[in-house]
Protein backbone atom coordinates (compact mmCIF):
# COMPACT_ATOMS: atom_id res chain seq x y z
CA UNK A 1 0.00 0.00 0.00
CA UNK A 2 1.33 3.40 -0.95
CA UNK A 3 2.16 5.51 2.07
CA UNK A 4 3.72 8.93 1.59
CA UNK A 5 4.00 11.58 4.30
CA UNK A 6 5.42 15.08 4.03
CA UNK A 7 5.49 16.66 7.47
CA UNK A 8 5.64 20.30 8.46
CA UNK A 9 6.14 22.13 11.72
CA UNK A 10 7.82 21.22 15.00
CA UNK A 11 7.72 17.47 14.51
CA UNK A 12 9.43 17.73 11.16
CA UNK A 13 12.02 20.00 12.79
CA UNK A 14 12.74 17.32 15.39
CA UNK A 15 13.13 14.67 12.71
CA UNK A 16 15.44 16.79 10.58
CA UNK A 17 17.59 17.72 13.58
CA UNK A 18 17.99 14.04 14.41
CA UNK A 19 18.67 13.20 10.75
CA UNK A 20 21.45 15.81 10.67
CA UNK A 21 22.96 14.53 13.94
CA UNK A 22 23.19 11.01 12.53
CA UNK A 23 25.32 12.15 9.58
CA UNK A 24 28.12 13.27 11.91
CA UNK A 25 31.43 11.61 12.76
CA UNK A 26 30.23 9.01 15.26
CA UNK A 27 27.87 7.50 12.70
CA UNK A 28 30.21 7.30 9.72
CA UNK A 29 31.27 3.80 8.67
CA UNK A 30 35.01 4.35 9.10
CA UNK A 31 34.47 5.46 12.72
CA UNK A 32 32.13 2.59 13.58
CA UNK A 33 34.19 -0.09 11.84
CA UNK A 34 37.33 0.90 13.75
CA UNK A 35 35.67 -0.11 16.99
CA UNK A 36 34.06 -3.14 15.32
CA UNK A 37 37.48 -4.45 14.32
CA UNK A 38 38.94 -3.58 17.73
CA UNK A 39 36.36 -5.87 19.31
CA UNK A 40 34.14 -3.74 21.54
CA UNK A 41 31.77 -5.40 24.04
CA UNK A 42 28.54 -4.77 22.11
CA UNK A 43 29.20 -6.19 18.63
CA UNK A 44 26.52 -5.16 16.16
CA UNK A 45 24.91 -2.65 18.50
CA UNK A 46 26.30 0.70 17.33
CA UNK A 47 26.27 -0.43 13.71
CA UNK A 48 22.74 -1.82 13.98
CA UNK A 49 21.14 1.12 15.75
CA UNK A 50 22.70 3.47 13.21
CA UNK A 51 21.57 1.39 10.24
CA UNK A 52 18.03 1.12 11.62
CA UNK A 53 17.85 4.87 12.25
CA UNK A 54 19.16 5.83 8.81
CA UNK A 55 16.78 3.50 6.96
CA UNK A 56 13.77 4.79 8.90
CA UNK A 57 14.79 8.43 8.47
CA UNK A 58 15.29 7.90 4.74
CA UNK A 59 11.81 6.41 4.49
CA UNK A 60 10.07 9.30 6.26
CA UNK A 61 12.11 12.21 4.83
CA UNK A 62 12.79 10.88 1.32
CA UNK A 63 16.41 12.04 1.68
CA UNK A 64 19.32 9.66 1.07
CA UNK A 65 21.62 9.48 4.13
CA UNK A 66 25.18 10.47 3.28
CA UNK A 67 26.84 7.21 4.38
CA UNK A 68 24.10 4.58 4.20
CA UNK A 69 25.46 2.81 1.12
CA UNK A 70 29.00 2.71 2.53
CA UNK A 71 27.62 1.29 5.78
CA UNK A 72 25.76 -1.50 3.99
CA UNK A 73 28.73 -2.44 1.80
CA UNK A 74 31.07 -2.39 4.78
CA UNK A 75 28.75 -4.59 6.82
CA UNK A 76 28.52 -7.07 3.97
CA UNK A 77 32.29 -7.46 3.97
CA UNK A 78 32.47 -7.78 7.75
CA UNK A 79 29.67 -10.35 7.92
CA UNK A 80 30.88 -12.60 5.10
CA UNK A 81 33.15 -14.75 7.26
CA UNK A 82 30.91 -15.77 10.18
CA UNK A 83 27.53 -14.17 9.46
CA UNK A 84 27.81 -12.03 12.59
CA UNK A 85 30.22 -9.70 14.40
CA UNK A 86 32.39 -10.42 17.42
CA UNK A 87 33.93 -13.55 18.92
CA UNK A 88 32.47 -16.99 17.98
CA UNK A 89 31.50 -17.82 21.58
CA UNK A 90 28.78 -20.20 20.48
CA UNK A 91 31.39 -22.56 19.06
CA UNK A 92 32.90 -22.82 22.54
CA UNK A 93 29.58 -23.83 24.09
CA UNK A 94 28.88 -20.45 25.65
CA UNK A 95 26.77 -17.48 24.67
CA UNK A 96 27.26 -13.72 25.10
CA UNK A 97 24.03 -11.87 25.84
CA UNK A 98 25.48 -8.51 24.76
CA UNK A 99 26.35 -10.03 21.39
CA UNK A 100 22.78 -11.31 20.98
CA UNK A 101 21.39 -7.97 22.10
CA UNK A 102 23.62 -5.90 19.81
CA UNK A 103 22.70 -8.01 16.80
CA UNK A 104 19.03 -7.44 17.54
CA UNK A 105 19.48 -3.92 16.22
CA UNK A 106 21.63 -5.03 13.31
CA UNK A 107 19.06 -7.61 12.27
CA UNK A 108 16.23 -5.12 12.66
CA UNK A 109 18.10 -2.55 10.57
CA UNK A 110 18.67 -5.11 7.81
CA UNK A 111 15.02 -6.21 7.92
CA UNK A 112 13.81 -2.64 7.54
CA UNK A 113 16.34 -2.14 4.75
CA UNK A 114 15.08 -5.27 2.96
CA UNK A 115 11.59 -3.79 2.71
CA UNK A 116 12.82 -1.25 0.16
CA UNK A 117 16.20 -2.65 -1.00
CA UNK A 118 15.80 -5.92 -2.90
CA UNK A 119 19.50 -6.59 -3.47
CA UNK A 120 20.35 -10.25 -2.68
CA UNK A 121 23.17 -9.18 -0.34
CA UNK A 122 20.65 -7.72 2.14
CA UNK A 123 18.69 -10.94 2.51
CA UNK A 124 21.95 -12.92 2.52
CA UNK A 125 23.15 -10.97 5.57
CA UNK A 126 19.80 -11.51 7.31
CA UNK A 127 19.64 -15.26 6.74
CA UNK A 128 23.30 -15.87 7.61
CA UNK A 129 22.93 -13.99 10.88
CA UNK A 130 19.87 -16.00 11.87
CA UNK A 131 21.50 -19.30 10.90
CA UNK A 132 24.90 -18.77 12.48
CA UNK A 133 24.18 -16.64 15.56
CA UNK A 134 20.57 -17.19 16.60
CA UNK A 135 19.52 -20.72 15.62
CA UNK A 136 22.42 -22.21 17.64
CA UNK A 137 21.05 -20.38 20.72
CA UNK A 138 18.18 -22.87 21.00
CA UNK A 139 18.38 -24.54 24.41
CA UNK A 140 20.42 -21.79 26.07
CA UNK A 141 17.43 -19.71 27.19
CA UNK A 142 16.11 -22.60 29.29
CA UNK A 143 19.06 -22.01 31.62
CA UNK A 144 19.27 -18.21 31.53
CA UNK A 145 20.47 -17.21 35.05
CA UNK A 146 18.64 -14.63 37.16
CA UNK A 147 19.59 -15.46 40.74
CA UNK A 148 22.25 -13.88 42.97
CA UNK A 149 24.92 -14.39 40.32
CA UNK A 150 23.95 -11.05 38.74
CA UNK A 151 25.92 -7.80 39.02
CA UNK A 152 23.69 -4.83 40.00
CA UNK A 153 26.33 -2.11 39.63
CA UNK A 154 25.88 -1.33 35.96
CA UNK A 155 26.53 1.96 34.20
CA UNK A 156 24.68 3.57 31.29
CA UNK A 157 26.73 1.38 28.95
CA UNK A 158 26.27 -2.22 30.08
CA UNK A 159 29.33 -4.30 30.91
CA UNK A 160 30.02 -8.02 30.78
CA UNK A 161 30.69 -9.90 34.00
CA UNK A 162 33.88 -11.92 34.21
CA UNK A 163 32.25 -15.18 35.31
CA UNK A 164 30.33 -17.44 32.94
CA UNK A 165 27.12 -18.84 34.49
CA UNK A 166 25.24 -21.78 32.94
CA UNK A 167 27.14 -21.12 29.72
CA UNK A 168 26.10 -17.44 29.67
CA UNK A 169 28.35 -14.38 29.53
CA UNK A 170 26.12 -11.98 31.48
CA UNK A 171 25.61 -8.23 31.22
CA UNK A 172 24.81 -5.59 33.82
CA UNK A 173 21.96 -4.72 31.40
CA UNK A 174 20.04 -7.56 33.01
CA UNK A 175 17.85 -9.45 30.55
CA UNK A 176 19.29 -7.87 27.40
CA UNK A 177 19.51 -11.33 25.81
CA UNK A 178 15.74 -11.16 25.41
CA UNK A 179 15.86 -8.03 23.24
CA UNK A 180 16.36 -10.37 20.29
CA UNK A 181 12.70 -11.39 20.54
CA UNK A 182 12.08 -8.09 18.77
CA UNK A 183 14.16 -8.73 15.65
CA UNK A 184 13.56 -12.49 15.47
CA UNK A 185 9.79 -12.08 15.65
CA UNK A 186 9.99 -9.49 12.86
CA UNK A 187 12.12 -11.92 10.84
CA UNK A 188 9.50 -14.64 11.35
CA UNK A 189 6.69 -12.23 10.46
CA UNK A 190 8.36 -11.37 7.14
CA UNK A 191 9.90 -14.68 6.02
CA UNK A 192 7.85 -17.28 7.93
CA UNK A 193 10.98 -19.36 8.48
CA UNK A 194 9.63 -22.16 10.69
CA UNK A 195 13.14 -23.00 11.90
CA UNK A 196 13.12 -19.95 14.15
CA UNK A 197 9.77 -20.64 15.81
CA UNK A 198 11.09 -23.12 18.46
CA UNK A 199 13.66 -20.52 19.58
CA UNK A 200 11.02 -17.78 19.69
CA UNK A 201 8.79 -19.98 21.82
CA UNK A 202 11.65 -20.89 24.16
CA UNK A 203 12.58 -17.25 24.57
CA UNK A 204 8.98 -16.17 25.16
CA UNK A 205 8.12 -18.99 27.56
CA UNK A 206 11.18 -18.43 29.76
CA UNK A 207 10.81 -14.64 29.66
CA UNK A 208 7.18 -14.73 30.75
CA UNK A 209 8.15 -16.60 33.94
CA UNK A 210 10.65 -13.98 35.14
CA UNK A 211 10.10 -11.96 38.32
CA UNK A 212 10.92 -8.63 36.66
CA UNK A 213 11.16 -6.56 39.82
CA UNK A 214 12.94 -9.25 41.81
CA UNK A 215 15.48 -9.80 39.04
CA UNK A 216 15.78 -6.03 38.44
CA UNK A 217 15.45 -6.51 34.69
CA UNK A 218 16.41 -3.66 32.41
CA UNK A 219 13.17 -1.98 31.33
CA UNK A 220 14.29 -1.57 27.73
CA UNK A 221 15.05 -5.28 27.42
CA UNK A 222 11.64 -6.05 28.91
CA UNK A 223 9.77 -3.73 26.55
CA UNK A 224 11.68 -4.96 23.48
CA UNK A 225 10.99 -8.57 24.38
CA UNK A 226 7.31 -7.82 24.91
CA UNK A 227 7.03 -6.22 21.49
CA UNK A 228 8.40 -9.50 20.13
CA UNK A 229 5.87 -11.48 22.14
CA UNK A 230 3.07 -9.28 20.80
CA UNK A 231 4.24 -10.08 17.25
CA UNK A 232 4.29 -13.75 18.21
CA UNK A 233 0.64 -13.40 19.22
CA UNK A 234 -0.17 -11.76 15.89
CA UNK A 235 1.44 -14.66 14.01
CA UNK A 236 0.21 -17.58 16.14
CA UNK A 237 -3.05 -16.27 17.60
CA UNK A 238 -2.14 -17.77 20.98
CA UNK A 239 -3.97 -15.77 23.65
CA UNK A 240 -1.30 -16.31 26.33
CA UNK A 241 1.03 -14.02 24.38
CA UNK A 242 -1.61 -11.30 24.12
CA UNK A 243 -2.41 -11.58 27.83
CA UNK A 244 1.25 -11.30 28.72
CA UNK A 245 1.83 -8.22 26.52
CA UNK A 246 -1.00 -6.40 28.30
CA UNK A 247 0.26 -7.54 31.70
CA UNK A 248 3.85 -6.44 31.13
CA UNK A 249 2.83 -3.01 29.87
CA UNK A 250 0.61 -2.44 32.91
CA UNK A 251 3.38 -3.68 35.20
CA UNK A 252 5.84 -1.31 33.55
CA UNK A 253 3.41 1.61 33.82
CA UNK A 254 2.87 0.98 37.53
CA UNK A 255 6.43 0.11 38.59
CA UNK A 256 8.87 1.32 35.94
CA UNK A 257 7.61 4.72 34.75
CA UNK A 258 8.63 8.18 35.93
CA UNK A 259 6.18 11.02 36.52
CA UNK A 260 6.91 12.52 33.09
CA UNK A 261 6.31 9.11 31.43
CA UNK A 262 10.00 8.25 31.09
CA UNK A 263 11.47 5.03 32.47
CA UNK A 264 13.52 3.59 35.28
CA UNK A 265 16.58 2.04 33.65
CA UNK A 266 16.00 -1.13 35.68
CA UNK A 267 12.86 -2.28 37.48
CA UNK A 268 13.21 -1.24 41.11
CA UNK A 269 16.13 1.10 40.42
CA UNK A 270 15.06 4.62 39.35
CA UNK A 271 18.54 5.95 38.58
CA UNK A 272 18.27 7.56 35.15
CA UNK A 273 15.92 7.45 32.18
CA UNK A 274 16.94 5.96 28.85
CA UNK A 275 15.31 7.26 25.64
CA UNK A 276 15.87 3.84 24.04
CA UNK A 277 13.39 2.39 26.54
CA UNK A 278 11.11 5.41 26.21
CA UNK A 279 10.91 4.70 22.47
CA UNK A 280 10.11 1.04 23.09
CA UNK A 281 7.38 1.93 25.60
CA UNK A 282 5.85 4.29 23.03
CA UNK A 283 5.95 1.69 20.25
CA UNK A 284 4.47 -0.98 22.51
CA UNK A 285 1.65 1.33 23.64
CA UNK A 286 0.68 2.15 20.05
CA UNK A 287 0.85 -1.50 18.99
CA UNK A 288 -1.39 -2.46 21.92
CA UNK A 289 -3.84 0.20 20.79
CA UNK A 290 -3.81 -1.12 17.23
CA UNK A 291 -4.54 -4.60 18.49
CA UNK A 292 -7.28 -3.60 20.93
CA UNK A 293 -8.49 -0.10 19.88
CA UNK A 294 -8.40 0.71 23.60
CA UNK A 295 -7.90 4.50 23.76
CA UNK A 296 -6.13 4.21 27.15
CA UNK A 297 -3.02 2.96 25.34
CA UNK A 298 -3.20 5.92 22.96
CA UNK A 299 -3.42 8.40 25.82
CA UNK A 300 -0.34 6.88 27.45
CA UNK A 301 1.51 6.69 24.11
CA UNK A 302 1.04 10.38 23.40
CA UNK A 303 2.09 11.37 26.91
CA UNK A 304 5.24 9.28 26.47
CA UNK A 305 5.94 10.87 23.08
CA UNK A 306 5.53 14.50 24.08
CA UNK A 307 6.68 14.55 27.70
CA UNK A 308 9.36 11.87 27.99
CA UNK A 309 10.83 11.61 24.49
CA UNK A 310 10.20 15.30 23.87
CA UNK A 311 12.08 16.29 27.03
CA UNK A 312 14.98 13.93 26.18
CA UNK A 313 15.76 15.41 22.75
CA UNK A 314 18.65 17.87 22.79
CA UNK A 315 19.36 20.90 20.64
CA UNK A 316 21.83 18.96 18.47
CA UNK A 317 19.03 16.53 17.54
CA UNK A 318 20.37 13.70 19.68
CA UNK A 319 18.83 12.19 22.82
CA UNK A 320 20.12 11.87 26.35
CA UNK A 321 19.31 10.55 29.82
CA UNK A 322 17.52 12.39 32.61
CA UNK A 323 17.16 12.07 36.34
CA UNK A 324 14.15 9.92 37.25
CA UNK A 325 11.39 12.05 38.77
CA UNK A 326 9.46 9.72 41.09
CA UNK A 327 6.64 10.81 43.42
CA UNK A 328 7.61 10.02 46.98
CA UNK A 329 11.08 8.90 45.90
CA UNK A 330 14.50 10.34 46.59
CA UNK A 331 14.01 12.80 43.75
CA UNK A 332 10.81 14.50 42.58
CA UNK A 333 12.44 17.05 40.27
CA UNK A 334 13.20 16.57 36.59
CA UNK A 335 16.63 17.43 35.25
CA UNK A 336 19.21 16.36 32.68
CA UNK A 337 22.09 14.12 33.78
CA UNK A 338 25.21 16.15 32.85
CA UNK A 339 27.41 13.12 32.16
CA UNK A 340 24.60 11.63 30.05
CA UNK A 341 23.52 14.82 28.31
CA UNK A 342 23.59 12.81 25.08
CA UNK A 343 23.74 9.02 24.88
CA UNK A 344 25.32 9.14 21.43
CA UNK A 345 26.07 5.40 21.43
CA UNK A 346 22.42 4.30 21.58
CA UNK A 347 19.65 6.80 22.35
CA UNK A 348 20.40 9.29 19.59
CA UNK A 349 19.88 6.48 17.08
CA UNK A 350 16.82 4.91 18.74
CA UNK A 351 15.23 8.34 19.04
CA UNK A 352 14.98 8.23 15.25
CA UNK A 353 12.71 5.20 15.48
CA UNK A 354 10.47 6.94 18.00
CA UNK A 355 10.11 10.05 15.85
CA UNK A 356 9.64 8.25 12.54
CA UNK A 357 7.23 5.72 14.03
CA UNK A 358 5.12 8.56 15.46
CA UNK A 359 5.06 10.25 12.07
CA UNK A 360 4.17 7.14 10.08
CA UNK A 361 1.47 6.16 12.59
CA UNK A 362 -0.10 9.56 13.29
CA UNK A 363 -2.75 8.31 10.87
CA UNK A 364 -3.34 4.57 10.81
CA UNK A 365 -5.63 2.75 8.44
CA UNK A 366 -7.33 -0.26 10.00
CA UNK A 367 -9.45 -2.90 8.27
CA UNK A 368 -12.58 -0.81 7.75
CA UNK A 369 -11.76 2.65 9.07
CA UNK A 370 -9.00 5.18 9.63
CA UNK A 371 -7.58 6.38 12.93
CA UNK A 372 -5.97 9.67 13.86
CA UNK A 373 -3.72 8.56 16.71
CA UNK A 374 -2.11 12.01 16.83
CA UNK A 375 -2.24 15.22 14.81
CA UNK A 376 0.89 16.23 12.89
CA UNK A 377 0.85 18.93 10.24
CA UNK A 378 1.64 17.67 6.77
CA UNK A 379 0.47 15.97 3.60
CA UNK A 380 -0.63 12.33 3.73
CA UNK A 381 -1.08 10.16 0.65
CA UNK A 382 -2.35 6.56 0.94
CA UNK A 383 -3.31 6.16 -2.71
CA UNK A 384 -7.09 5.95 -2.30
CA UNK A 385 -6.89 8.37 0.63
CA UNK A 386 -5.20 11.74 0.37
CA UNK A 387 -5.42 14.63 2.84
CA UNK A 388 -3.58 17.55 4.44
CA UNK A 389 -3.47 18.31 8.18
CA UNK A 390 -3.01 21.87 9.45
CA UNK A 391 -2.66 22.22 13.20
CA UNK A 392 -0.57 23.49 16.11
CA UNK A 393 -1.61 20.50 18.25
CA UNK A 394 -0.81 19.78 21.09
CA UNK A 395 -0.31 23.49 21.85
CA UNK A 396 -3.69 24.37 20.36
CA UNK A 397 -6.79 22.25 19.88
CA UNK A 398 -7.84 23.28 16.37
CA UNK A 399 -7.19 20.70 13.63
CA UNK A 400 -8.15 21.21 9.98
CA UNK A 401 -8.10 18.14 7.72
CA UNK A 402 -8.50 18.94 4.02
CA UNK A 403 -9.53 15.66 2.39
CA UNK A 404 -8.70 15.63 -1.32
CA UNK A 405 -9.41 11.96 -1.97
CA UNK A 406 -11.52 9.64 0.12
CA UNK A 407 -14.00 6.75 -0.31
CA UNK A 408 -17.64 7.72 0.21
CA UNK A 409 -18.95 7.24 3.76
CA UNK A 410 -15.45 6.75 5.10
CA UNK A 411 -15.45 6.02 8.82
CA UNK A 412 -12.85 7.81 10.92
CA UNK A 413 -11.90 7.64 14.60
CA UNK A 414 -9.98 10.53 16.16
CA UNK A 415 -7.90 10.69 19.32
CA UNK A 416 -9.33 12.91 22.02
CA UNK A 417 -7.20 13.54 25.13
CA UNK A 418 -8.69 12.34 28.38
CA UNK A 419 -10.24 15.07 30.55
CA UNK A 420 -11.42 16.97 27.47
CA UNK A 421 -14.64 18.89 28.16
CA UNK A 422 -16.78 17.03 25.63
CA UNK A 423 -19.60 19.58 25.93
CA UNK A 424 -17.26 22.13 24.34
CA UNK A 425 -15.88 19.80 21.65
CA UNK A 426 -16.87 21.02 18.17
CA UNK A 427 -16.80 19.30 14.77
CA UNK A 428 -17.47 20.79 11.33
CA UNK A 429 -17.65 19.12 7.93
CA UNK A 430 -17.45 21.67 5.09
CA UNK A 431 -18.35 24.48 7.50
CA UNK A 432 -21.48 22.66 8.68
CA UNK A 433 -21.63 21.72 12.33
CA UNK A 434 -21.66 17.95 12.86
CA UNK A 435 -22.87 16.02 15.87
CA UNK A 436 -20.26 14.72 18.30
CA UNK A 437 -20.30 10.92 18.61
CA UNK A 438 -17.89 8.97 20.78
CA UNK A 439 -16.89 5.32 20.58
CA UNK A 440 -14.43 3.77 23.01
CA UNK A 441 -13.06 7.14 24.12
CA UNK A 442 -12.48 8.34 20.56
CA UNK A 443 -14.40 10.70 18.30
CA UNK A 444 -16.30 8.80 15.58
CA UNK A 445 -16.88 10.62 12.28
CA UNK A 446 -18.22 9.54 8.90
CA UNK A 447 -16.78 11.51 5.99
CA UNK A 448 -19.10 11.87 2.97
CA UNK A 449 -16.10 11.85 0.61
CA UNK A 450 -13.68 14.67 -0.21
CA UNK A 451 -14.37 17.47 2.26
CA UNK A 452 -12.86 19.73 4.92
CA UNK A 453 -13.02 18.36 8.45
CA UNK A 454 -12.43 20.77 11.32
CA UNK A 455 -12.01 19.70 14.93
CA UNK A 456 -11.88 22.11 17.84
CA UNK A 457 -10.68 20.21 20.91
CA UNK A 458 -11.05 22.39 24.03
CA UNK A 459 -7.68 22.06 25.74
CA UNK A 460 -7.52 23.26 29.33
CA UNK A 461 -5.17 23.24 32.28
CA UNK A 462 -5.89 20.53 34.86
CA UNK A 463 -4.22 18.29 37.44
CA UNK A 464 -3.89 14.51 37.69
CA UNK A 465 -2.92 11.99 40.33
CA UNK A 466 0.72 10.95 40.24
CA UNK A 467 1.71 7.57 38.77
CA UNK A 468 3.19 6.46 42.09
CA UNK A 469 0.76 6.99 45.03
CA UNK A 470 1.38 10.45 46.46
CA UNK A 471 -0.29 13.43 48.09
CA UNK A 472 1.01 15.58 45.24
CA UNK A 473 -0.44 16.21 41.77
CA UNK A 474 0.93 16.73 38.27
CA UNK A 475 -0.20 19.60 36.05
CA UNK A 476 -1.33 19.22 32.43
CA UNK A 477 -2.57 21.18 29.45
CA UNK A 478 -4.23 18.59 27.23
CA UNK A 479 -1.51 15.92 26.89
CA UNK A 480 1.35 18.34 27.61
CA UNK A 481 2.83 18.13 31.08
CA UNK A 482 3.56 21.51 32.60
CA UNK A 483 6.42 22.34 34.92
CA UNK A 484 8.05 25.36 36.49
CA UNK A 485 11.48 26.29 37.76
CA UNK A 486 12.31 24.33 40.90
CA UNK A 487 12.30 27.31 43.24
CA UNK A 488 8.89 28.61 42.12
CA UNK A 489 5.86 28.08 44.34
CA UNK A 490 2.55 27.50 42.59
CA UNK A 491 -0.63 26.64 44.45
CA UNK A 492 -2.86 24.24 42.52
CA UNK A 493 -6.01 25.96 43.76
CA UNK A 494 -4.89 29.07 41.84
CA UNK A 495 -4.63 27.36 38.44
CA UNK A 496 -7.90 28.93 37.26
CA UNK A 497 -6.14 32.30 37.54
CA UNK A 498 -3.42 31.25 35.07
CA UNK A 499 -3.16 33.32 31.91
CA UNK A 500 -2.39 31.55 28.64
CA UNK A 501 0.62 33.06 26.89
CA UNK A 502 1.69 31.03 23.84
CA UNK A 503 2.96 27.57 22.91
CA UNK A 504 1.31 25.98 25.94
CA UNK A 505 2.83 28.39 28.48
CA UNK A 506 0.86 29.96 31.34
CA UNK A 507 1.69 32.81 33.71
CA UNK A 508 0.58 33.06 37.32
CA UNK A 509 1.76 36.26 39.01
CA UNK A 510 5.56 36.20 38.53
CA UNK A 511 5.73 32.49 37.77
CA UNK A 512 5.52 30.59 34.49
CA UNK A 513 4.20 27.10 33.85
CA UNK A 514 5.66 25.69 30.64
CA UNK A 515 5.53 22.47 28.60
CA UNK A 516 8.52 20.36 29.60
CA UNK A 517 9.25 19.20 26.04
CA UNK A 518 11.20 22.24 24.84
CA UNK A 519 14.83 21.24 25.55
CA UNK A 520 15.44 20.93 21.80
CA UNK A 521 15.30 24.73 21.60
CA UNK A 522 17.66 25.36 24.53
CA UNK A 523 21.44 25.35 24.67
CA UNK A 524 23.32 22.63 26.52
CA UNK A 525 24.36 25.16 29.18
CA UNK A 526 20.79 26.32 29.81
CA UNK A 527 19.41 22.78 29.91
CA UNK A 528 22.03 21.57 32.40
CA UNK A 529 21.44 24.37 34.88
CA UNK A 530 17.65 24.02 34.94
CA UNK A 531 15.76 21.78 37.37
CA UNK A 532 12.04 21.47 36.73
CA UNK A 533 9.29 20.99 39.28
CA UNK A 534 6.57 18.74 37.87
CA UNK A 535 4.86 17.72 41.13
CA UNK A 536 2.86 20.21 43.18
Amino acid sequence: MKKDIKLRGEFQYRILKNYTRLQEKEYRPEYMFRQTEAGYDWPGDWEGRTLLALVLLKRITGAEPAYLEELLLGLYELLKEKGYLGVPNIEKGQIDEQQLSGHNWLLRGLLECASCDLRPMIKEMIVNMVEHLYLPALGFYERYPLDKCRNYNGNAIGELQKETVNGWLLSTDIGCAYMSLDALSQYYQIYHDERILPLLREMAETFMKIDFAGASLQTQASLCATRGILRLYQETGEEKYWAFAKYLFDFYFETGMTENYGNYNWFGRPTWTEPCAIVDSFLLAVELFKQSENSRYLEIANKILYNALGYAQRSNGGFGCDKCAVAGGENELLWVQEELYEASWCCSMRGAEGLTYAASNAFWQGKDRGFFTNYLSGEYDWGDLKFTVDTAFPYKGKIVVSVEKCPAEYRLKCFIPEHTDLKKLRVWIDDKSASVELEGGMLLITLPGPCTLTLDIPLHIHTLDTIQPSTKRSCWYGILQLGCDAEDEIALDELEKCQYNEAGCFSLRDHVLFPINQNIYASREDVLKRKVKILF
